[in-house]
């Protein structure tokens, strides 16, 4: 438990001073998503009584194609911020793999958000070897450090979003899960 607390708050103090100090007005141009002008879900979302909406950014896969999360409108989409270094992201990772290949994929979606995990190759390389079958978006850390703090401050990975088909946030998972808890919280919104 003192491990994952020391992790949390060594992650939770990195995205803030990454927050604060890398998103430059030069890195706000570069995203085709005005980051700046969007506002921040609540990080209490089961106490919100309207459900936020998610909000949307542009980023390319780990093979390039541009994705915007706006694109899955009709579909659930479980967004997961994650790193290549933390051991309960890889815990999911495999049930993530699972989850993509044997549920409704016309109606559900994994979008892997990779954080501090170094450069797109490696990125790339980690994901071919672990078997990932969903996008992995990846994006400069600056704007990537600005859409963990308009998804309400990720201060922990893995963080996962479960948005419903119509771009509200139903719920924000701290931590890992199983296959079995996120279907279940799906099926519920599809």
């Amino acid at each position: 438990m003192k491990y994952t607390t020391l992790i949390s708050l060594t992650i939770g103090a990195g995205l803030l001073v990454g927050g604060l100090f890398l998103v430059t007005p030069s890195a706000a141009r570069q995203s085709q998503v005005d980051l700046n002008a969007q506002q921040a879900i609540p990080s209490d979302i089961t106490a919100a009584t309207e459900k936020p909406a998610a909000p949307d950014f542009e980023l390319q896969t780990l093979e390039g194609k541009t994705v915007r999360l706006s694109d899955y409108r009709g579909k659930v989409v479980l967004l997961n911020f994650w790193a290549t270094w933390c051991g309960p992201c890889r815990q999911e990772i495999p049930d993530f793999i699972k989850m993509t290949k044997n549920k409704d994929s016309d109606r559900f979606v994994v979008l892997g958000m990779t954080l501090q995990s170094g450069t797109r190759e490696q990125v790339s390389k980690f994901a071919e070897n672990m078997g990932m079958n969903y996008p992995v978006l990846y994006g400069e850390q600056s704007t990537m450090m600005k859409l963990a703090q308009l998804y309400g401050g990720v201060t922990a990975i893995p963080t996962t979003f479960l948005i419903d088909p119509d771009g509200k946030v139903q719920k924000r998972y701290l931590g890992p899960r199983d296959a079995e808890t996120f279907w279940s919280d799906i099926q519920a919104v599809m």
